[in-house]
């Protein structure tokens, strides 16, 4: 039964045969944990890595004014900190350390509340943090991120006093690592798609390119294509350091494609041909194909943008 906000006494520690008293506090009793990520996992020096920070709790009861901790990694300076991934969020004041400084970032969550049912999601709040890597970091240098959510505090009362008690401190602190490697920009684009328009049942034929930009060779490249509606005729490669090609890498979607490479060397560039026959019979109105290239590599990429590429093809009919 639960009329409003029932109350817990959770007793810290009680001293048996000493004249120590025991420690009671008295509050609504909320499993609250945190979780962490980066992205990317390789970074490169100079470049913006995103550490994701989750907080959620399991109940029995709504949490209020969560303090949430994470500190600025060593060999990075700070750039932003942002909530909520959803728009429905709200994450309440934070401090943060100002751009270019180190520190400690903290959050106080005016609620979390505990699933209404199960697989309920909704109630939890993701925070980003942005920080920017030294431009002299290492090769293979570790990056390591900690957020911590406090259980029972005796700090940071006024700013955000905590009334929940947290009996479980298994799930309070969580840690992420990113490495330093690279740089090496890693680009990929459509080169030309023809013919365009395609008729109903005609092949059409993509010409993609991927590039390392350099400075540094790139290592485990990985370029693939999908796309909507037509059937694989064929994939070959056109030029440029010999890939791996892959007709079918994944086995529940048959319109993909896949190139890779263990080592991408600096200013070098590989050309692929796509052709895809489109269905035979579409709409009066007619239909499209659309088509999507993204290439990813293991070595830290400092510019991400020109990853993709996508292209859309109206379907005439016959």
């Amino acid at each position: 039964m639960r009329a409003g906000l029932f109350v817990t006494v959770f007793v810290l520690s009680l001293a048996v045969g000493r004249a120590d008293p025991a420690v009671a506090l008295v509050g609504p009793l909320a499993d609250v944990g945190v979780s962490v990520g980066a992205f990317p996992q390789a970074v490169a020096p100079g470049s913006t890595l995103t550490i994701s920070v989750g907080v959620g709790n399991v109940g029995p009861d709504d949490a209020a004014n969560v303090l949430l901790r994470i500190d600025i990694p060593a060999g990075t300076t700070f750039v932003s900190w942002s909530c909520c991934v959803s728009w429905s969020q709200e994450g309440g004041p934070a401090m943060t350390p100002p751009p270019g400084g180190t520190g400690t970032v903290k959050a106080c969550v005016p609620r979390l509340g505990y699933p209404r049912s199960p697989g309920d999601t909704r109630q939890g709040k993701t925070f980003l943090l942005k920080v920017l890597v030294d431009p002299n970091a290492a090769q293979g240098q570790t990056i390591t991120s900690t957020a911590t959510v406090a259980g029972v505090r005796t700090d940071d009362l006024v700013w955000c006093p905590g009334v929940t008690i947290d009996p479980n401190p298994n799930n309070d602190t969580a840690t992420t690592t990113a490495t330093v490697s690279g740089p090496a920009d890693v680009a990929a684009r459509i080169v030309s798609v023809s013919p365009d328009p395609v008729a109903a049942g005609g092949d059409l034929t993509y010409v993609f390119e991927v590039s390392n930009l350099g400075p540094r060779d790139a290592e485990n490249v990985t370029l693939t294509d999908w796309w909507l509606t037509g059937a694989l005729v064929s994939f070959m490669q056109d030029g440029g350091p010999a890939f791996s090609l892959n007709t079918s890498p994944d086995p529940w979607y048959s319109n993909e494609v896949a190139a890779s490479i263990a080592l991408f060397t600096a200013g070098a560039t590989a050309r692929f041909i796509l052709i895809v026959r489109e269905p035979a019979t579409v709409p009066s109105w007619g239909s499209a194909e659309s088509d999507n290239l993204s290439a990813t590599s293991t070595t830290g990429d400092p510019d991400d943008t020109n990853n993709h590429g996508a292209a859309r093809t109206q379907i005439t009919p016959q």
